[in-house]
């Protein structure tokens, strides 16, 4: 079975990371693929998030987890201390450049900082629910627009 491991060129908080975690994303298909989370050490088992992450759910910047050694790879297990942080993902569903800088301007004038996957995949996070609730009602209006996609990182 192939392996694919997705990375944060620049996370948004490096300076506070010391290590990386590695996390499974849920795939339909034959690849195995897992997100690499940068992260801060806390302790030998706890580690905050550091990263806005691209694929995972349910697992924000800030958020203290709890990890378990596999096969020489630190797997997170799960949320201990939530942040109370929001990722959004936006898919810019064309490649207009003013779409994307008016976006980003948006979203950083709200707080929110953001990391970039690719050209077309932007990570968001909102540090808290209002900053949350303006993001998403930006973000729909785009969306009816037909300027993007997007999905929140929540599965609840």
């Amino acid at each position: 079975m192939a392996e694919d491991i997705k990375k944060h060129p620049e996370p948004v908080w490096r300076d506070k990371a010391n290590y990386t975690l590695i996390m499974k994303i849920d795939s339909e298909d034959d690849v195995l693929r897992h997100e690499e989370l940068w992260a801060r050490q806390m302790s030998d088992e706890h580690f905050q998030i550091c990263c806005i992450p691209f694929f995972i759910y349910d697992i924000h910047l800030g958020d203290v987890v709890q990890i378990r050694p596999h096969n020489g790879k630190n797997l997170v297990q799960g949320v201990l201390e939530p942040s109370g942080h929001h990722t959004f993902r936006v898919w810019f569903t064309s490649f207009n450049q003013a779409v994307r800088s008016d976006v980003l301007a948006e979203v950083k004038q709200l707080g929110c900082l953001t990391e970039w996957f690719s050209d077309q995949l932007l990570a968001v996070d909102a540090a808290d629910d209002a900053i949350a609730v303006q993001v998403a009602q930006m973000l729909e209006e785009r969306t009816e627009r037909g300027e993007l996609d997007y999905e929140t990182g929540r599965t609840e």
